[in-house]
């Protein structure tokens, strides 16, 4: 009977590391890594780029902004992380809304990678609608 109960003890020690393994998730990208292919500058140049093809309009107080949390998963699919902070989110109504419009739109998010392994990590990004409407293509000739 005891040889029963240390086989099972064994079996769920390992089922729970492997269902929490499966789980891990890094609050920010490792140093040096980005999180979208061609960093940050690209991620820029793809959001004025949607912003343009949708005709978006800039916010009424051109000093708007939303930091926007995103989740990159390890197979590169994403998910809003859940915003608390609702007086910021009601004073940046505009550019929270903004935000919403342009993410769906972007497909190249690359996930973190630890020791050779891929895993999920969250990526802080500022949306500032004045800027992304009235920017050139390449925002880096701005």
């Amino acid at each position: 009977m005891t040889m029963i109960k240390k086989i099972l003890l064994f079996i769920t020690f390992f089922a729970t590391k492997l269902i929490f393994a499966q789980n891990e998730v890094l609050d920010k990208y490792p140093y040096g890594q980005d999180f979208y292919v061609g960093g940050v500058n690209q991620l820029t140049k793809e959001m004025v780029m949607v912003v343009k093809e949708k005709k978006l309009l800039p916010c009424e107080k051109s000093e708007e902004r939303y930091n926007v949390q995103i989740l990159v998963h390890e197979n590169s699919s994403i998910n809003y992380v859940k915003d608390f902070d609702t007086l910021e989110i009601q004073k940046n109504k505009c550019a929270f809304d903004f935000s919403r419009k342009i993410i769906p739109h972007l497909k190249k998010w690359m996930p973190a990678k630890v020791n050779g392994k891929f895993i999920g990590a969250i990526a802080k990004i500022e949306i500032n609608p004045f800027y992304l409407v009235n920017s050139k293509d390449d925002p880096s000739k701005n």
